[in-house]
């Protein structure tokens, strides 16, 4: 994958990819209220954007393929990167006020331009989270920001101290490979999914006891699980088997929604706000639109998708703006509206966006 796409895992020794779900990208707003977007890739880099497509940053400490980004949920300039080198790294770019707000020149636009010069180059990570005995697949930050929980091929979930790096308590129970994993950002829950066909959510709420959940359900490998931002009470998980599932915690005997789907889901994002949009990317290159009852939204047509499979998406926090990574190299930048997905016609650098028609990019017949 080009630089700025999605990435499959695997370490440095060219490990088979097979079963890891590739790299989704991710969203953060800047203490100066500009837009971050963060991808990962096989070629062993992750690259920060502005919302108009240009690079910012570029991290290059990684010995295998970068499998998730992920920023802190209170500060955009500490990233979590997870790779198939078996590590995962926190690292600080420089974010420059102007880079972050700088949209491509005329002579860009015109010319269609592809540059991927960039001011800041990182080549050392700030603190590396080193112990998994395979390709770890995501890493995220437990809420209150105190630890790091990570996942791997080698079927556990590691937590780390944040500012050592030490080893804080290795999680077991997985079958097989994980595939993702997520913490809820206001609460200390984080939930993985498994080629073992669950997922599970693991509460830390109380210091004094860890509590485990499975959730079987799906009949093919979970691809991933999430909580609904604004509802702890909220998971939905993705799968193989062409289904999207809504979970409600307090029932967890039968999902609440399934939905059907003519291809394998990847890692999907739930938007926050009081009128939640589920963005499910599948196999075919399609983004899907739902909302938590499982009612359809809409769907980007064909000619607007990618051209390959889009291993994740990430809503931008305000739920406006919503992100795509295809195995076709390119990133997409999403206006979403009521009823269509919209872009400016200007033309911007289409390693990471494409222009978009100014209407009907959402076709609403399900």
């Amino acid at each position: 994958a080009a630089a700025g796409g999605g990435g499959v895992g695997n370490n440095s020794e060219g490990a088979s990819a097979s079963g890891l779900r590739p790299a989704s990208p991710d969203a953060a707003t800047t203490d100066e209220g500009g837009i971050i977007i963060g991808t990962a890739s096989a070629d062993q880099t992750a690259w920060l954007w502005n919302a108009y497509g240009s690079p910012v940053a570029v991290y290059q400490g990684h010995r295998g393929s970068v499998n998730a980004i992920r920023f802190h949920p209170a500060n955009s300039g500490l990233v979590c990167t997870s790779s198939g080198d078996g590590e995962a790294h926190l690292w600080k770019p420089q974010l420059h006020p102007d880079r972050i707000r700088a949209q491509p020149s005329t002579d860009e636009i015109d010319e269609d331009t592809h540059s991927l010069e960039v001011d800041c180059v990182v080549h050392e990570p700030s603190l590396v989270f080193k112990g998994h005995a395979g390709p770890v697949i995501a890493a995220d930050w437990v809420h209150g920001g105190n630890a790091v929980a990570s996942g791997s091929w080698d079927r556990t979930v590691r937590l780390w101290d944040s500012e050592t790096s030490a080893p804080l308590l290795t999680l077991t129970g997985h079958e097989q490979e994980l595939t993702n994993l997520n913490s809820h950002p206001k609460q200390k829950l984080i939930v993985t999914s498994s080629r073992d066909h669950t997922f599970r959510m693991w509460d830390f709420r109380e210091s004094s006891k860890r509590e485990v959940n499975v959730f079987q359900g799906h009949s093919d490998v979970v691809s991933t699980a999430v909580f609904a931002p604004t509802d702890a009470s909220v998971i939905v998980s993705g799968s193989d088997d062409k289904t999207v599932k809504v979970w409600d915690l307090r029932n967890m005997r039968a999902p609440r929604t399934s939905i059907k789907l003519d291809s394998g889901v990847n890692r999907l994002s739930v938007s926050a706000g009081r009128n939640p949009v589920l963005a499910v990317p599948l196999d075919n290159g399609r983004i899907r639109f739902f909302n938590l009852s499982g009612a359809s939204l809409g769907k980007i047509r064909r000619r607007e998708a990618h051209l390959q499979t889009v291993p994740g998406v990430a809503w931008a926090r305000s739920g406006e703006v919503l992100y795509s990574a295809g195995f076709d190299g390119v990133g997409l930048v999403w206006k979403i509206g009521a009823t269509t997905v919209a872009h400016s016609p200007r033309k911007v650098r289409s390693n990471l966006t494409r222009d978009l028609p100014t209407d009907s990019a959402i076709d609403t017949k399900s």
